[in-house]
């Protein structure tokens, strides 16, 4: 599983995009599953799965209330180098 855990502080939207590669060749992965998820410290939780397109590209956006000021993003696939 890779992870990347990003910081969120005051923003209304936080929008989250990235590319998935096959870490052997590069090449783009299609229609992978990219989870997306925060923690719930602040009292919000959010949790999403989306999928890369044909380029390897996903995105979200979150909207956030407005008495969320910080917390955590995590992204998240599984199986990124190929482990079964």
């Amino acid at each position: 599983m890779c992870v990347i855990t990003l910081p969120i502080f005051a923003q209304n939207v936080v929008s989250i995009s990235g590319t998935v590669i096959d870490i052997n060749t590069g090449a783009p992965l299609m229609s992978y599953p990219v989870t997306i998820h925060s923690d719930s410290t602040a009292g919000f939780y959010y949790n999403n799965v989306v999928y890369t397109n044909p380029d390897g590209y996903f995105q979200d956006s979150i909207l956030l209330s407005p008495n969320i000021n910080s917390g955590f993003v995590f992204v998240s696939v599984t199986d990124c180098q190929q482990y079964t």
